[in-house]
C-alpha cells in the first residue's frame, strides 16, 4: 500500500471497511509519515471535538459504560470497531515519540 492521505482520514472517520482497515494498519506499522499524519490528524479531531484525544482511565471507563447501558454497542466488536481510529492515533504518536527519543 502506498501513503494516501485521503485514506488516513476515511479511517479516522471510520469510512474503511475491514479489510482495508487491516491493509492499512499494516502499512502504519512500517510508515513514519502516515504515523505523524495520522497522529496529527487525531489530534485536529480531538481539538475539534472540543475533547482530549486520550480520555483518562477514569473518563473511559465511564463512558465505556455509559455507552453499554445506553446500548450504542450491540457487541463488542462493534465497540471495538468504533475504538480502532483512537487506538491507531495513540500507536502511531507513541511510535513517532518513541523514534524522537531514540534520535536525541
Amino acid at each position: 500500500m502506498e501513503c494516501n492521505p485521503e485514506l488516513v482520514s476515511a479511517f479516522l472517520d471510520g469510512e474503511l471497511d475491514d479489510v482495508i482497515v487491516e491493509a492499512f494498519l499494516d502499512h502504519l506499522i512500517e510508515c513514519p509519515e502516515c504515523q505523524i499524519l495520522l497522529a496529527s490528524l487525531g489530534e485536529l479531531e480531538g481539538f475539534m471535538a472540543g475533547g482530549p484525544i486520550l480520555d483518562s482511565p477514569e473518563e473511559m471507563t465511564q463512558g465505556i459504560m455509559m455507552t453499554i447501558r445506553n446500548g450504542e454497542v450491540s457487541s463488542l466488536r462493534d465497540m471495538q470497531k468504533k475504538s480502532a481510529p483512537r487506538r491507531a492515533v495513540a500507536t502511531a504518536a507513541a511510535q513517532v515519540a518513541e523514534g524522537e527519543r531514540k534520535r536525541t
